[in-house]
C-alpha cells in the first residue's frame, strides 16, 4: 500500500509508515474511541457505495465485514458463520495457493486483479472482477472489491462506458480507503475519472465563503488552460448563473447535453469547443450539509450523461464529500490533540505552581513548578487535599477562604503562606478558579500560585534603601553645618594653642577641645560615608601593599588577645579606590570584630581574586560581573542571630552599650564601597563568628606610586587673598590665620561683595580663596568673573557640603583646587603656598 492511510482491522483508518518507537503515543483510551470513529466511518463508506466490498482477514481468508452491494451481488451466503472468499468465489485461485497473494501482502504491488466467476441469488453464474488490497496494521487484512462485469463483451458503446465508469468508481473507492489529504484526494479523483472514465477533463473547485467564487484546486485530462479563462461564482450574477454556479447554489447536479447550444454554457462555448468538450456535468460536494464545492466534469460526445452515468458520478461526488468530511473530523480530532497538548505544555513548563482538584478537593493534577516551590513530587500529592501546605504560621482566615473556593466551586484571589517540605514558609500570591466541563458545571478547582518570598524580600529592601536614603540626605545636610562649625572650633582652638605657653593648665584645655573636635570630625566623615556624599579621591591601588600598609596599626587598635592572621594572594590586580576610606573600611571591621570578641580569639583577613559571573550578580544585587579583588575579614565572635543581621547596616543600629558605638560602622563600610563601585556580603550565625567580604572591581590602570612632596621651609608667606566665606565665624578664623603667616588680607561674604571690592581695589589679587556654597552667586560663578578679569588668578575652593552639591558646580573637575571643611591652619596654609609657588610671577614680583 502507499504512504497516507492503510486499511485497518474492519475498516477503521489510521495513518500508515509511522513507528511506535519513533511517535509519541496517543492514551489507550484516545486509540480506542480514534478506532471505533474510524470503522464506523469507512463501515458507513462501504455501505453507501455501490461497488460490492468485502473485508478479508488474511490468513484465512474469512469475510470480517461485507456492504449492501456484495449482499446483492452474492446473497444470503454471507449471513453465515465463518464464511470466507473461496466459499463466494468457488472458482477463485485464491484458496489454492497464498503464495499468490505474496507480492500485495510484501507490498511489491499496491492491488492484485483476478477475473473470475461467482453464483448470484438467482443462480445465474456471472463474469466478476476482483480488487485486493492489503494492510498489515494492526492486523494483516485485505479489502476485495468486486465489480461485476458480465456485459462487458457486449458491443454497445454505452455500455462499455457504464463499465470504465463504474470501474472508475471502484478505483475512487480504493483511492479513499487510503488518501487521509484533502489534496491528494481532489487530484486523484479527478485523474482517476479521466483516466477509468474516458472523459476529456475533469476539475474540482471549492467555494470561496466570503467572496462566493468558485477557485479550481484539482484537475486532469484535457485542461489546456480553461480554468484560467473561466470566472465561476455561487452569488446570483452573471459568474454565478452558469453551470456551475446554479450547481452548487442549489445543492443539484445541474447536466449540460450539447454545449454548443445550452444557454447555461453560453458564456464559455468557444473555449469549451477549443479544447473538445461537447457534454458537461457539475455535481455539487456536501459536507456537514453545507455545498463547499462541486465535481465539474466533460466529455467529448454530446449526451454523454444519462441517468445512469449521473448516478454513478454523484455516488463517486458523495464519496468524495464523505471522505472530505472524515478528513476534516480528523483534522480536528488532531488539532485539538494539538492543542491539549501545547496548553499541556504550557501549563507543565509555567513557573507558576498549577494544581488541579476534583469535586471534593482532591489533587488530581500538579505540575513541575509545584514540586519546585513546594518541595513535593507530584505522586506525593495526589489524591490529598491542599490541607498538608497549611503553615504552624497560618491564623486560619485564609486557609479558610481558599477551602470555600474549593468546595463551593468559587473564585478567590490573594496572598497566602504555603509550607514547604522541609517546614520553611513560602509568600505566595494564589489565584483559585472553578473547572467546568462543555455545559459549565463545576467539576473541580484550578489552583495557581506565584511564589512571591523574593519579590517580598525586594520590597523590604526597597523600602529599607528608601529609609536609608532619606537618612542619608539627612545626615549630608547637617555634615555641612558641622564641617563649618569644626572648622572654626578647631581653628581658634589651634590658634589659642599656639598663644598659650606650654606650661600654662589651660594648653590642657585646648588639647581636649581639639580632641573632642576631631572625634566630632570623624563622625562627621562617617554620615558622609553612610550617605555615600563624601568626596573621594580614587587611586589604583596595590590591595597587597594596602593591608600591608595598615596591619600594625590594625594590631595596635585590637590588642593584644586578638590575633590577627593576614593572608594575600600573590600578583593580585589593582583596583581603584580611595586609599583613606579603603583603610577606614578596613579598621571599621577590625573594631567591630574585636568588639564581637571580648575575650579574644582570631581576626583573620584574607585577600583575593574571583570572578563574579551572571549568576552571581542576578542574586546580588548592586554587584558586576568580571573580575573582582575580594576582602574577607573573619572573626570567631558571637556572631549574629537572622534579626540582628538584617539590620546590621542600618545607621545608628547597634547592640553596644550605651557610650560604646554610634552604630555607624558598617553603615559607613558599605557607603564606602558601593560609592567605589564595590558589594558588601556578610555571613554570620550565633556562636559561629561573622565573615564580611567587600568586592572591589579590578582595574587596568597601573597602579600610583603615592608620593609626598616635603618642604622644610615656613608656611609663612606674602601676597594680597580675597578670601569669600558666608559663615562669619569660619571666615574671621581663615582671615586670622592668614594675616598671622603675612598676607595681606581682602574679605567679603558674598560673591557679589567680592566683586565691588576687586573692581574697586587697584592693587594685584594673587588668590582667591572662595567657599563654593553661597547666597546669591556661587564660588564658581565668582571665579569665573574674576579670573576673566584678572586672567592667571590661582583659585582655591572650599566646602563643608557633600560631593554631590560640590560636584554639581563643576568644582570637583580636574586641575581644580579644593579643599573639604573641616580643615585646619596649617592645611590651610601648606595648600595656599603649593598654589602660590605654582603661580607665574608678574614684573618685579
Amino acid at each position: 500500500m502507499e504512504s497516507g492511510t492503510t486499511l485497518l482491522g474492519g475498516g477503521s483508518l489510521v495513518p500508515a509508515g509511522r513507528s511506535p518507537e519513533t511517535d509519541q503515543q496517543p492514551p489507550p483510551d484516545l486509540v480506542t474511541d480514534l478506532s471505533r470513529n474510524r470503522e464506523a466511518d469507512l463501515g458507513a463508506l462501504l455501505d453507501r457505495s455501490p461497488i460490492a466490498a468485502l473485508v478479508l482477514e488474511a490468513d484465512t481468508l474469512a469475510i470480517v465485514h461485507a456492504n449492501a452491494a456484495a449482499r446483492h451481488l452474492v446473497g444470503p451466503l454471507l449471513d453465515r458463520d465463518g464464511v470466507t472468499l473461496p466459499d463466494v468465489v468457488p472458482t477463485t485461485p485464491l484458496g489454492h495457493s497464498h503464495a499468490y497473494l505474496r507480492p500485495l501482502r510484501h507490498g511489491l504491488v499496491n492491488d492484485i486483479v483476478v477475473e473470475t466467476r461467482t453464483h448470484a441469488p438467482d443462480g445465474n453464474s456471472r463474469a466478476v472482477e476482483i480488487r485486493l488490497s492489503y494492510s498489515s496494521d494492526p492486523s494483516p487484512r485485505y479489502l476485495a472489491l468486486i465489480l461485476d462485469v458480465s456485459e462487458r463483451s457486449t458491443v454497445d458503446d454505452l455500455a462499455r462506458r457504464r463499465e470504465r465508469l463504474r470501474d472508475a468508481l471502484a478505483e475512487i473507492l480504493r483511492a479513499i480507503t487510503r488518501i487521509d489529504n484533502r489534496d491528494d484526494l481532489y487530484h486523484e479523483a479527478c485523474r482517476i475519472a479521466v483516466e477509468r472514465g474516458d472523459f476529456r477533463m475533469a476539475w474540482i473547485g471549492l467555494v470561496n465563503q466570503e467572496s462566493g467564487e468558485i477557485v479550481a484546486v484539482a484537475s486532469a485530462g484535457h485542461v489546456a488552460g480553461y480554468l484560467d479563462e473561466i470566472t465561476l461564482s455561487v452569488q446570483d450574477l452573471p459568474t454565478g448563473r452558469g453551470m456551475g454556479g446554479i450547481a452548487l447554489r442549489t445543492g443539484q447536479p445541474v447536466v449540460i447535453a450539447d454545449v454548443r447550444t445550452d444557454p447555461l454554457f453560453r458564456p464559455y462555448q468557444k473555449q469549451a469547443q477549443e479544447r473538445g468538450y461537447e457534454s458537461a456535468l457539475t455535481l455539487p460536494l456536501t459536507v456537514e450539509g453545507q455545498v463547499v464545492g462541486g465535481l465539474m466534469v466533460y466529455a467529448s460526445v454530446s449526451n454523454a450523461f444519462g441517468a445512469i452515468e449521473v448516478e454513478l458520478l454523484q455516488h463517486l461526488a458523495e464519496d468524495i464529500s464523505f471522505k472530505v468530511e472524515v478528513i476534516g473530523r480528523e483534522e480536528s480530532r488532531r488539532t485539538a490533540e494539538v492543542e491539549r497538548d501545547r496548553l499541556a505544555a504550557v501549563v507543565e513548563q509555567a513557573t507558576e505552581s498549577v494544581v488541579m482538584t476534583d469535586r471534593d478537593g482532591r489533587i488530581t493534577y500538579a505540575n513541575a513548578a509545584f514540586s519546585q516551590i513546594t518541595g513535593y513530587e507530584q505522586p506525593e500529592v495526589l489524591g490529598r487535599r491542599p490541607d498538608f501546605l497549611i503553615p504552624d504560621s497560618d491564623t486560619g482566615v485564609t486557609t479558610a477562604a481558599i477551602r470555600k473556593a474549593i468546595l463551593e466551586g468559587s473564585s478567590w484571589t490573594g496572598q497566602s503562606v504555603d509550607r514547604h517540605k522541609d517546614g520553611s514558609e513560602r509568600q505566595m500570591n494564589v489565584i483559585v478558579a472553578p473547572r467546568r466541563d462543555r455545559l459549565g458545571a463545576v467539576v473541580g478547582t484550578m489552583i495557581i500560585g506565584r511564589d512571591a518570598s523574593r519579590e517580598r524580600a525586594l520590597e523590604a529592601q526597597l523600602m529599607q534603601s528608601q529609609k536609608l536614603e532619606a537618612i542619608g540626605r539627612f545626615a549630608g545636610g547637617i555634615a555641612h553645618d558641622f564641617n563649618n562649625l569644626l572648622t572654626a572650633i578647631a581653628g581658634y582652638a589651634e590658634i589659642l594653642k599656639a598663644e598659650l605657653d606650654p606650661n600654662d593648665p589651660r594648653a590642657d584645655d585646648v588639647v581636649e577641645i581639639q580632641r573632642a573636635a576631631a572625634r566630632a570630625t570623624q563622625l562627621t566623615a562617617q554620615l558622609l560615608a553612610f550617605s555615600r556624599r563624601q568626596i573621594l579621591n580614587p587611586r589604583p591601588l596595590d590591595p597587597q601593599s594596602v593591608v600591608t600598609g595598615i596591619t600594625p596599626m590594625l594590631r595596635r587598635l585590637i590588642g593584644e588577645e586578638v590575633e590577627l592572621v593576614v593572608r594575600s594572594q600573590p600578583g593580585l590586580g589593582p583596583v581603584m579606590a580611595d586609599p583613606g576610606q579603603l583603610d577606614q573600611v578596613l579598621v571599621n571591621l577590625a573594631l567591630n570584630a574585636r568588639d564581637a570578641m571580648p575575650r579574644g580569639g582570631r581576626l583573620d583577613i584574607n585577600v583575593f581574586e574571583v570572578d563574579l559571573d551572571s549568576d552571581f550578580v542576578t542574586a546580588h544585587g548592586g554587584s558586576d560581573a568580571g573580575r573582582h579583588v575580594v576582602f574577607e575579614v573573619r572573626d570567631a565572635g558571637v556572631g549574629m542571630a537572622p534579626d540582628i543581621l538584617d539590620r546590621a547596616f542600618e545607621p545608628f543600629f547597634t547592640t553596644k552599650g550605651p557610650g560604646k558605638g554610634t552604630g555607624l560602622g558598617l553603615s559607613t563600610v558599605i557607603g564606602i564601597v558601593e560609592q567605589s563601585r564595590g558589594y558588601v556580603d556578610v555571613e554570620s550565625e550565633p556562636g559561629r563568628g561573622t565573615i564580611i567580604r567587600f568586592y572591589l572591581p579590578k582595574t587596568l590602570e597601573p597602579k600610583a606610586e603615592v608620593t609626598h612632596e616635603t618642604d622644610g621651609s615656613s608656611p609663612r608667606g606674602s601676597g594680597t587673598l580675597l578670601v569669600v566665606e558666608d559663615e562669619e565665624t569660619v571666615r574671621s578664623f581663615v582671615c586670622r590665620i592668614l594675616e598671622q603667616a603675612g598676607y595681606t588680607v581682602i574679605q567679603a561674604a558674598t560673591g557679589e561683595r567680592a566683586l565691588e571690592i576687586e573692581g574697586a581695589f587697584e592693587g594685584q589679587i594673587d588668590l582667591l580663596f572662595t567657599d563654593v556654597v553661597m547666597p546669591g552667586m556661587s564660588g564658581r560663578e565668582l571665579a569665573d568673573l574674576l579670573v576673566s578679569r584678572r586672567p592667571g588668578t590661582p583659585v582655591l575652593y572650599a566646602s563643608g557640603y557633600n560631593e554631590e552639591m560640590v560636584a554639581d558646580r563643576g568644582v570637583l573637575e580636574a586641575g581644580v583646587s579644593y579643599l573639604p571643611k573641616p580643615y585646619t591652619g596649617a592645611e590651610l596654609l601648606q595648600r595656599l603656598r603649593d598654589l602660590l609657588k605654582s603661580r607665574p610671577r608678574v614684573g618685579g614680583d
